[in-house]
């Protein structure tokens, strides 16, 4: 079943505990809310990183990863943000 809640009469209402456990939320972050056409969505805002401050992090965090270099984690990880970047530009978010 479906998650439900009331929107109280100040317009407040509560993110399930289900919900917020599966994103990771916790208390005092910030949501960001969108109309796609009639469909209210709500996405966890958090800081997006560029390219170049992910691979930062990983050469500084990052050595071999079960016995992947960091140079195969990175182009794969690029691979993935531009597959996910075309798609926002496309209008072809999930």
């Amino acid at each position: 079943m479906t998650p439900r809640t009331k929107v109280s009469s100040q317009g407040r209402t509560v993110i399930p505990a289900e919900i917020r456990e599966k994103l990771g939320i916790r208390e005092g972050e910030e949501v960001e809310w969108a109309l796609e056409g009639e469909v209210m969505v709500v996405k966890v805002a958090r800081e997006e990183k560029t390219p170049d401050e992910i691979l930062e992090y990983l050469k500084n965090h990052l050595v071999e990863i079960r016995g992947i270099s960091t140079k195969a984690v990175c182009i794969d990880l690029n691979r993935q943000m531009m597959g996910e970047w075309v798609r926002r530009k496309l209008g072809l978010t999930q």
